[in-house]
């Protein structure tokens, strides 16, 4: 264990443990903002951006992802408290000592964490940006998100990408290395 606990704070301090706090801090001061922006009113459109396309607006989740399991805010933030501690433990394995994999888990273990605060002192994940996308006839609403949910989902979508199309190069060049050692 602390071998691991080692590895950890070679990996994860300092400059990935600093974009997990800045996406945490900026999900919980647009949160606080969005509260007091809609006088802590649900369902509140505080602000048209683009008509029709883009809201601000005060809407509350009490389950995951698109009203999953609504209702269980209490079991839904102890699986995000333990997905925190997993992904901060096992960062070093995730991340491979790979910088851009380092941003990506940052980001997505700062979105797991801001959520888990609004879960377990709220009771309800507060959601605040609100996207329409054009679709023939109709505009298709978008589920409501915060900033901790596009941070999962960018950390998410990045870490694959560079999975899916950087991978074989780095490891190509890793074995390079190695075989000239």
């Amino acid at each position: 264990m602390k071998q691991r606990l080692s590895k950890v704070k070679q990996t994860f301090l300092w400059w990935p443990a600093l974009i997990t706090l800045a996406v945490i801090v900026l999900d919980q001061i647009t949160k606080v903002w969005t509260l007091s922006a809609s006088g802590d009113v649900p369902g509140t459109v505080m602000n048209e951006v683009i008509p029709g396309y883009f809201n601000f607006v005060d809407y509350r989740n009490t389950g995951a992802a698109w009203g999953m399991f609504k209702d269980n805010p209490l079991p839904l933030s102890m699986i995000s408290l333990l997905a925190f501690f997993y992904f901060i433990l096992d960062f070093p394995s995730l991340t491979e000592n790979i910088k851009f994999r380092k941003f990506t888990w940052a980001m997505l273990i700062g979105g797991v964490f801001g959520n888990f605060i609004d879960r377990f002192f709220r009771r309800e994940v507060i959601d605040m940006i609100e996207v329409f996308i054009p679709l023939p006839g109709e505009n298709y609403r978008f589920p409501a998100f915060n900033i901790a949910d596009s941070a999962i989902c960018v950390g998410v979508f990045l870490y694959f990408f560079h999975v899916l199309f950087f991978s074989k190069k780095e490891t190509a060049v890793t074995e390079k290395e190695q075989e000239t050692v």
